[in-house]
């Protein structure tokens, strides 16, 4: 069986066996059998449980069998989530069962000491001997929309993200499982756990050959076979971006990795090598991973150049955009054109700046701000535009603590105020910003909630919304960059 079947199996199977499944809430035998079903999976759950009080008892509606051989069907992808010293036997149960594709959710190996590694070793003999390749162990799981009509997720991590076209690849089950929940449309998720029989550059290069994934998201705290990821990573970047966040930097950080999946942190120079050679959109924080695979997606074909128009609704946050942008190599024009000054004019007092950035003097004529938009949108002077997200405003509102009466009457008509006009004026944004998609435009609303459903607006139109301004211009530096890699390469 090739590596491409193996990821058929576990991307796409017809059924699903979770070995060590429990009723017991508690447990994460429970947690992966409801997390199957609470993503919409439409096949068949096989349980299993060899303990005497599920001879006669179900599993959440679920029928238990004793052992995977017992299963009347052919099982193509088993999640094993018993104890650490009972995964080698389940393994081997699998390989006598014909499985060639399993999870290991259960950790306790080689991130531990010298003698859980020997246990890992075992796990991968038995999986060489019987043609069988598994995630993990260590791992929180897997989620596939491979089919859209029945996504699976089996893993312990709690999301229901949705189809797409992003593919995820993490070292860390938790942060991927939120990256997950934050980007909403995932073709394939994988926490990769201590890979000890599929590697990260395994799934990298799946990801890459995968008609189906448009954007490839990956969390690493170290890479086991670089030279691989060299060999694969440019020719994948030139088809579809690789967007990358690397932990473990630090001798500390380093450490902190080995503990957890006993990753090999690896030279820093190394590793940035790596990625600039081969177009890697490279993330410098954990939430700049979000918005920069957000970015990659909403934004293509990316900024054609640097020059940079800015809306503001105050002046302050003009001047503080303006000192971010030529702090990260971005220009902030000087705006000279008589006809677009008279335009802009028309709506605004004659105290305006006259100028780039273009300041609505702290205007509460809602109307006048998507005006603005679609004038400098049009404008050929800029190549992108970045101005304030109309919408959330409320969630501010709604924690402010007023000390009388008639704060709190304040309060509650700012907040009805806003709670009206953000969805009217979120559909407008989009409205003008999506009529105009050869000018790449983000919208910047500091300290946003991503709970206020209002955002999920922007996501399904695919409109930019981030929440640090010196990280938006980071963003769209990289983007820059990214561009002018796959010009030289004849690829765009």
């Amino acid at each position: 069986m090739s590596n491409i079947d193996h990821f058929e199996l576990l991307f796409n199977p017809k059924n699903v066996a979770v070995v060590g499944a429990t009723a017991n809430e508690t447990k994460v035998g429970a947690m992966v059998v409801t997390n199957i079903r609470a993503c919409g999976y439409t096949k068949e759950i096989f349980c299993v449980n060899p303990s005497e009080k599920y001879k006669t008892r179900k599993i959440f509606g679920l029928k238990v069998y004793q052992n995977l051989t017992s299963i009347p069907s052919q099982v193509d992808l088993a999640t094993i989530v018993v104890p650490p010293d009972a995964v080698v036997s389940s393994l081997e149960d699998c390989v006598d069962a014909g499985i060639h594709a399993a999870v290991i959710i259960t950790a306790g190996f080689k991130e531990v000491d010298e003698d859980r590694e020997k246990i890992q070793d075992d796990l991968v003999r038995v999986s060489k001997k019987g043609n069988i390749k598994f995630v993990g162990p260590n791992s929180m799981g897997i989620y596939s929309s491979a089919n859209r009509e029945s996504p699976l997720h089996a893993g312990m991590g709690f999301m229901t993200p949705g189809p797409g076209d992003i593919s995820i690849a993490s070292q860390s089950g938790s942060f991927g499982t939120m990256l997950c929940n934050y980007l909403k449309n995932i073709r394939y998720f994988i926490s990769t756990g201590n890979e000890a029989s599929i590697l990260m550059e395994d799934y990298i290069e799946y990801f890459g050959r995968d008609p189906g994934t448009k954007i490839i998201s990956i969390f690493v705290e170290g890479l086991r076979d670089a030279r691989k990821f060299h060999r694969i990573a440019k020719e994948i970047a030139l088809k579809k971006p690789i967007v990358f966040f690397k932990a473990g930097v630090t001798k500390g950080g380093k450490r902190a990795a080995s503990s957890h999946t006993a990753s090999i942190g690896g030279s820093e120079e190394i590793y940035s090598g790596l990625f600039k050679q081969n177009g890697i959109l490279r993330a410098d924080e954990m939430d700049e991973l979000i918005f920069l695979t957000k970015a990659a997606k909403f934004l293509y074909p990316y900024p054609k150049g640097n020059r940079v128009g800015i809306l503001s609704g105050g002046g302050g946050f003009g001047v503080y955009l303006t000192d971010s942008c030529e702090k990260g190599g971005l220009i902030v024009p000087q705006v000279t054109d008589p006809d677009l000054i008279s335009r802009i004019g028309k709506y605004l007092p004659f105290y305006w700046s006259r100028n780039n950035p273009i300041d609505t003097v702290a205007t509460w004529d809602f109307s006048v701000f998507p005006k603005i938009l679609k004038i400098i949108l049009d404008y050929e002077g800029f190549d992108i535009i970045l101005t304030q997200c109309m919408a959330g405003m409320g969630d501010f509102f709604a924690n402010y603590k007023p000390m009388d009466p008639y704060g709190i009457k304040r309060k509650e008509i700012m907040v009805e105020m806003f709670q009206k006009l953000e969805s009217k004026l979120a559909k407008k944004q989009i409205s003008i910003v999506t009529s105009n998609p050869n000018k790449t435009t983000v919208l910047i609303a500091p300290g946003f909630s991503p709970a206020n459903p209002v955002f999920d607006l922007y996501d399904d139109a695919q409109v930019l919304v981030t929440s640090n301004p010196k990280g938006t211009i980071d963003i769209l530096r990289k983007l820059i960059e990214y561009r002018k890699f796959l010009e030289n390469n004849n690829a765009i």
